[in-house]
């Protein structure tokens, strides 16, 4: 708060300041004061209104201050109510009773929402890991009754598995922290676990994996980090083109190392380039009956955020798409 802003917020009593001031000016020369007192009276009252305006200013301003401090350290800002000492202004101490009530409504509120969130995902959790029963039994008999048509079946079933763990971590997308162990870890086995896990389909679309220099190792937790590039190999393969191949390859990079994965596949246009990590964006290849949803990559994005892992891509419409995740120094040892 500026001092510009304070004085306009006390406009009206400075109006009424001058209007006593000339008031008491006119009735004073009415009586017979001299020029030279009325000067000095006029000055006394200029220099106290002064002084109680500046000494008013700054102590509002130490309380925002202050404020502003507190708030800044609080992790549940609406709990600020509950920092604040009792003002001994009376009209200040009106407003702090219907502030706090306000709080306390607003508190156990948040603390509703919060408790019914867990629960539902609780629940989301449970029937996740229920539905992976059937899942899994019915690849089973498939896999013990092979034919084309148990194949075509176990195709269609791993693609609801997909859909089933990308539910999955979009649930625990907010409790991340609760679910990951940081580990030394060979980039090699993320990749070759996540390339195992969706082995159907790369053989299904017929697409060709390479892999190069992944004898680097990182420190991140290996679940999360083959859910992420299995996202990442699943985009590649719904847009694909023909005679498609998917690159992944490590290099060292300044500050860090670099998990490239590039493929040769319909790539994406530089107008959209940016927002291909936001929640739902499908953008023209997603319009094309392709079947996008937009949210694998957005759970890429926000997945690496809360692993400390960058994540970027680098296109040219009709050529290829790659797609760069960078570990930094911090979180990386080389074998």
């Amino acid at each position: 708060m500026t001092f510009g802003i304070y004085l306009k917020d006390k406009v009206y009593m400075l109006v009424f300041q001058v209007a006593g001031a000339a008031f008491l000016s006119v009735f004073l020369y009415v009586i017979g004061t001299g020029i030279s007192e009325l000067i000095l009276i006029l000055f006394c009252w200029l220099l106290i209104l002064s002084v109680y305006l500046l000494v008013s200013y700054y102590g509002q301003k130490k309380k925002i201050t202050v404020l502003n401090q507190m708030i800044s350290s609080l992790d549940k800002k609406y709990l600020l109510a509950e920092m604040l000492g009792k003002p001994a202004n009376a009209v200040e101490l009106e407003y702090y009773y219907i502030m706090r009530r306000a709080m306390k409504s607003m508190t156990e509120h948040v603390s509703d929402a919060q408790h019914r969130q867990d629960r539902y995902q609780q629940f989301i959790e449970q029937w996740i890991h229920e539905i992976k029963r059937p899942i899994t039994a019915a690849k089973l008999i498939c896999e013990n009754n092979k034919n084309e048509q148990t194949r075509r079946i176990i195709s269609q079933v791993e693609e609801v598995e997909r859909h089933v763990e990308r539910a999955l971590y979009y649930a625990r997308m907010g409790y991340v922290e609760k679910d990951y162990i940081i580990q030394e870890i060979e980039l090699n086995e993320v990749v070759e676990e996540a390339v195992a896990k969706n082995k159907q389909l790369l053989i299904q679309q017929d697409i060709k994996i390479d892999t190069e220099d992944l004898w680097y190792r990182v420190y991140s937790d290996k679940k999360w980090l083959v859910f992420i590039l299995g996202q990442i190999i699943m985009n590649s393969v719904q847009y694909k083109s023909e005679d498609a191949v998917i690159t992944i390859s490590a290099v060292p990079s300044v500050g860090g190392t670099m998990l490239k994965i590039n493929d040769n596949g319909v790539g994406i246009k530089d107008s959209e380039i940016k927002r291909i990590f936001e929640m739902g964006f499908t953008g023209s290849n997603g319009r094309t009956g392709r079947g996008s949803t937009g949210i694998g990559l957005y759970l890429c994005s926000e997945l690496g955020k809360k692993l400390g892992i960058q994540i970027s891509a680098d296109s040219r419409w009709g050529e290829y798409t790659a797609i760069t995740l960078f570990f930094p120094n911090s979180n990386l040892t080389n074998s």
